[in-house]
């Protein structure tokens, strides 16, 4: 006996609906990283000012503060940058995420359709069944009164016909 194609797509589709999981979860580690190391160099910027102002005759070391300025300037960029792109990125992996979703439901909900309209069919015929008992007992069994005069039932060989009561 074969196996349902339909069940073999949605396997297939679940697991694309994981795969699309771990990569927005790949994707939003990554985006929390970067927010982390965007904090990082804050707290380092919030640092090097408050030692600019605890240092006695800062003013002598003025062009090395301004140089840690200007590098960890040059680093927030980058990391801002980097995380727009990773928040890109993120939005594009939750798209995916949904349509993954969407399209393993379709075929969960063809499947369940298909399963319905089998069970009706399945009480179609089992009511197509009763239906023909019912008629059967209706016309009557082997020597009811309707039975035709003479007439030899299957099984029952040639035997004298049974008087009408």
């Amino acid at each position: 006996m074969s196996r349902d194609p339909l069940l073999s797509l949605h396997a297939i589709r679940l697991r694309d609906v994981e795969a699309a999981r771990q990569t927005l979860g790949i994707c939003l580690m990554a985006e929390t990283e970067a927010i982390n190391r965007i904090g990082s160099l804050n707290d380092a910027v919030r640092r090097d000012r408050e030692a600019e102002n605890a240092v006695e005759d800062g003013y002598r070391f003025l062009n090395m503060f301004a140089a840690r300025q200007t590098a960890v300037r040059n680093l927030r960029r980058t990391a801002d940058a980097d995380l727009v792109t990773l928040r890109s990125r993120c939005d594009v992996a939750r798209a995916a995420v949904a349509a993954a979703r969407a399209t393993a439901e379709a075929v969960g909900q063809l499947i369940d359709e298909r399963a319905a309209i089998e069970r009706a069919e399945a009480a179609k015929r089992d009511q197509h069944v009763l239906d023909d008992i019912v008629r059967f007992n209706r016309r009557g069994k082997p020597g009811r009164a309707n039975r035709p005069a003479g007439a030899v039932w299957p099984g029952e060989g040639a035997r004298a016909p049974i008087p009408d009561r």
